[in-house]
């Protein structure tokens, strides 16, 4: 999941994070940031989005946090389409 879609999915609220990303979420040259480096370069540049990095940062950090539970469910199951047994060796 990139974090533009990660921004078109994440729920907001009445907060300086949910300020940001329905803002970040109307930006038309926002970057799809694969490092948080990237993403502040982009804010401190000419950004509207400027005003709170503090926010900033809460939501790429809450992306992470999301990779991260991506990856974990995903290790060690074996294909949706496998049709072996679990206690079959694998090749």
């Amino acid at each position: 999941m990139s974090f533009n879609d990660y921004l078109k999915n994440r729920q907001t609220f009445n907060t300086p994070a949910g300020h940001f990303t329905r803002s970040a979420r109307l930006d038309p040259n926002m970057p799809d940031a694969s490092t948080w480096q990237d993403l502040k370069q982009y804010l401190e540049g000419d950004s509207l989005l400027s005003t709170n990095l503090t926010a900033a940062y809460e939501v790429w950090m809450a992306y992470q946090k999301s990779l991260q539970k991506v990856v974990k469910r995903s290790r060690g199951r074996p294909p949706k389409n496998d049709k072996r047994q679990s206690n079959e060796i694998w090749d």
